[in-house]
């Protein structure tokens, strides 16, 4: 119902959406407008977001959100053991990354550290 709500064209969200995307589509392909529709119709507002995980998830899990804007969200489930083979494969593929990647996680960690 929440879904139905936010996607209908009497919220003013909806019309907040149609602009932007006409907006952004001048002389944009397309594919990459209707995608952009699609992206801006399935963003939610982190609260709701968080409602709905808290509600649909039956084991203990946390939510975060960016800082400034929420345009990242995680659910985080309870911490689980990884085997010795999992932890080095995924320190290896970390140490892979360049450093323009490298920075990027960096600076999305900070921004989660700003958020709920």
């Amino acid at each position: 119902m929440a879904e139905f709500f936010l996607l209908t064209t009497a919220n003013p969200r909806a019309q907040t959406i149609d602009y932007i995307v006409n907006r952004t589509a001048i002389g944009q392909p397309a594919e990459l407008n209707e995608d952009n529709l699609h992206s801006l119709k399935a963003a939610f507002p982190f609260s709701l977001f968080k409602q709905l995980a808290h509600e649909k998830f039956p084991e203990d899990i946390q939510t975060f959100s960016t800082g400034f804007v929420s345009f990242m969200t995680i659910v985080k489930s309870p911490s689980r053991s990884l085997s010795a083979d999992q932890e080095k494969h995924f320190w290896s593929m970390y140490q892979k990354l360049n450093s323009q990647n490298m920075q990027i996680y960096k600076d999305i960690i900070q921004l989660f550290r700003f958020g709920d």
